[in-house]
């Protein structure tokens, strides 16, 4: 067996300041913003904690991101990111998951990834996590959030949901 399959890869500053360039890109983010997460990426010790919150969506930003090739999910999530909630990539569901949220929100300085958008009609109970409204959840999590990254057209404008009667938009808090 060759031991250095076993050494944890190195990743240089300019390494990483591509993989935020790339992951800008896969999310459909601008360039611009690259420097933003890279600062917020820094300010955490270790990989970053992530919340990654799904909304009114058809799961399309989680299906491109977890299908992207290079870097790969599977590399970002084990090795460059400390994912802790995610409905759909995450190990735990009901009450661990539940607790995994609440635990990162007690910590705060997090990466907060809002994806699909929000419906407000009837104190927003067109979206329900755990028993609680999706517009609560964003409230709760946004307030100890080091950034707040919207991923697509839901997240940012309301997307599809938004003609709807649900009265969704995109993050607005």
């Amino acid at each position: 067996m060759d031991i250095a399959k076993l050494r944890k890869p190195e990743l240089s500053r300019r390494d990483f300041i591509k993989v935020a360039s790339m992951t800008a890109t896969y999310l459909g983010l601008s360039q611009a913003l690259t420097p933003q997460i890279v600062q917020a990426l820094e300010s955490t010790s270790g990989k970053p904690a992530v919340i990654w919150l799904e909304g009114q969506s058809c799961t399309g930003c989680t299906e491109s991101f977890l299908n992207n090739l290079e870097p790969s999910a599977t590399s970002l999530l084990l090795d460059t990111i400390s994912l802790r909630y995610h409905e759909t990539a995450m190990a735990a569901s009901g009450h661990q998951a539940n607790a995994a949220l609440e635990d990162t929100i007690a910590e705060g300085g997090y990466v907060l990834v809002i994806e699909g958008s929000i419906p407000l009609a009837q104190n927003g109970r067109f979206c329900t996590i755990g028993g609680k409204p999706f517009t609560q959840i964003v409230r709760e999590s946004a307030k100890n959030a080091a950034v707040i990254i919207c991923v697509g057209s839901c997240a940012t404008f309301g997307g599809i949901p938004r003609s709807g009667p649900t009265d969704s938009v995109g993050y607005l808090y």
